[in-house]
């Protein structure tokens, strides 16, 4: 969407982590990233994360063992049961990292992967910041790899999806004005006849056409020349009123009436 403040415009972030996946650092947002619905293709957006999460499906580690801890535990030992929760259960692991334009690849965090079935979610968001949105520049870029962390890669059936939301901007001023064109109207002389004849030569600027008959006779409307009073398009009798639908025919009108030198009201519209 474009306005007079710039461009802005959602995107998602998708990407699907598998035993197939390389183990190099994958790209998997950048702002900026043109896809064939784009409208205007020079514009250099930033990007603001709203949501990103990962779906987890491993199965190919034994399933999570939690070490419980009572409501009445101090926080010393409910520390001590998460570290051994986390220390003792086989876990896969997908390390984020960041780069800009001068910068080299950063890592940001580590986001372990453990057996919890039949599947759960992880919100990313609090790894990159403490604030409800992540705002990327330009340059910048978040990649992803999936590392070893004593358990292997992914393997079998295992299955992580990221998705994620973002809003981009771009600054972008040269937006085209929308320009009003005014609509002008004409009356077209016409001499309608016995025979068939063209009353309204083509036009491909018509926006609009209007027919009113003020003689005292019925006039008969086509748009094809072999008009007559027994085959026509439109039957205008005395007093009558037609006003071409759209999209506006912009081609020749034709009519034909029963006494020659016969006129009616026509008004196009340009």
């Amino acid at each position: 969407m474009a306005s007079s403040r710039g461009i802005f415009r959602n995107v998602n972030i998708l990407h699907e982590f598998n035993v197939g996946t390389s183990t190099t650092a994958i790209e998997v947002y950048q702002p900026g990233w043109l896809n064939s619905l784009d409208v205007v293709n020079n514009a250099k957006y930033s990007g603001f994360i709203t949501s990103l999460r990962l779906t987890i499906d491993i199965t190919s580690i034994n399933s999570m063992s939690i070490v419980e801890s009572d409501i009445l535990d101090n926080n010393d030992t409910v520390a001590s049961n998460n570290k051994q929760t986390f220390n003792y259960n086989a876990k896969k692991c997908l390390s984020f990292y960041m780069k800009t334009a001068n910068t080299p690849l950063i890592k940001i965090a580590d986001a372990y992967l453990f057996n919890q079935q039949p599947y759960y979610y992880l919100d990313l968001i609090n790894y990159f910041t403490s604030a409800g949105t992540f705002d990327v520049a330009p340059d910048a870029t978040i990649a992803c790899q999936v590392v070893d962390v004593g358990y292997g890669l992914l393997q079998g059936n295992d299955r992580v999806m990221l998705l994620g939301c973002a809003v981009e901007e771009s600054p972008y001023s040269e937006v085209a004005p929308i320009t009003e064109v005014p609509i002008i109207s004409r009356n077209l002389a016409n001499n309608i006849s016995t025979t068939s004849g063209a009353i309204v030569n083509s036009n491909l600027k018509r926006k609009g056409i209007v027919f009113f008959n003020s003689s005292e006779l019925i006039v008969y409307l086509d748009t094809v020349n072999t008009v007559s009073t027994n085959s026509y398009l439109v039957k205008l009798v005395p007093g009558a009123y037609y006003e071409a639908p759209n999209p506006v025919y912009t081609g020749n009108y034709y009519a034909v009436t029963t006494e020659p030198n016969t006129s009616i009201d026509i008004r196009e519209f340009l």
